[in-house]
């Protein structure tokens, strides 16, 4: 089974990213800000953990402009820390290896949050967005249950996941639900997670959208992803970590897995 990709050739700031996640900017609680905006503008952020590149260790917000370019210098809206996985104090040093996945975790409107991923641990916990593009405070959000993320065959964690938005609803008739689903890479497939109706309510990995890996030949190991929202529906980027090729997915051939 495989979902139809096509090389992604013009997509230098999410490579140079290395597919942190694209985000989209938030603005007042009772307003649902558009996907990906952090900082209440209407445009799409990216928002990055550091401890790479030449970030310095935390959550780096990048403000996104009209043309879809990046604008300003970043800042660090993981400054005031976050505690590892492994149960370390709260430090900025604590985003070091987690995967960051934007989306409206926290009601399925209003601002945009942040949904941290450890692969080491298989573990999660969500950060709720504030809107304004200022520093989060991991004692204003939720742990999410462990096992969410890890396969009931083999108990292997998944290695990278992903926003889903609506695809659950679309591509396998689930029920509709505000709260994203999600994507992730799990035992050599790429899964579609379904969500309950409660914040950090993740089910296990469900369906199988891919066990091919978007080359058409071997499966999905050693791959990384991240999506932007479109219509509530994923658009896909995959890129394979050995060799760097990355593969764009659009949100319909997200929808049709099995054609």
């Amino acid at each position: 089974m495989s979902l139809h990709a096509r090389a992604a050739t013009v997509v230098a700031t999410v490579a140079a990213a290395t597919l942190g996640t694209l985000v989209v900017p938030a603005q007042a609680e009772t307003v649902t800000a558009v996907e990906n905006d952090f900082n209440g503008d209407g445009e799409a952020d990216l928002v990055v953990v550091g401890s790479q590149g030449s970030l310095a260790p935390g959550l780096w917000l990048a403000a996104g402009t009209a043309g879809g370019g990046l604008a300003g210098t970043p800042s660090n809206i993981g400054a005031a820390g976050v505690t590892g996985m492994g149960g370390s104090n709260p430090s900025p040093e604590g985003y070091n290896g987690l995967q960051v996945v934007v989306g409206h975790f926290r009601s399925g409107s209003g601002p945009n949050d942040v949904l941290l991923y450890d692969p080491a641990y298989g573990l999660g916990k969500l950060l709720y967005g504030t809107g304004d593009g200022s520093p989060l405070n991991e004692l204003v959000g939720k742990g999410v249950v462990s096992g969410t993320f890890t396969s009931r065959t083999t108990h292997a964690n998944a290695t990278s996941i992903a926003n889903a938005g609506q695809l659950y609803t679309t591509a396998a008739q689930g029920e509709p639900n505000p709260f994203p689903a999600l994507l992730s890479v799990l035992d050599g497939a790429l899964w579609l997670q379904p969500t309950s109706a409660q914040s950090g309510g993740f089910f296990p990995a469900e369906v199988v959208l891919a066990d091919t890996n978007p080359t058409g030949a071997g499966n999905w190991n050693g791959w990384s992803i991240t999506t932007a929202l479109v219509d509530d529906m994923p658009a896909l980027f995959a890129r394979s970590e050995a060799g760097g090729q990355l593969y764009y997915y659009s949100p319909a051939a997200t929808a049709r897995p099995r054609c």
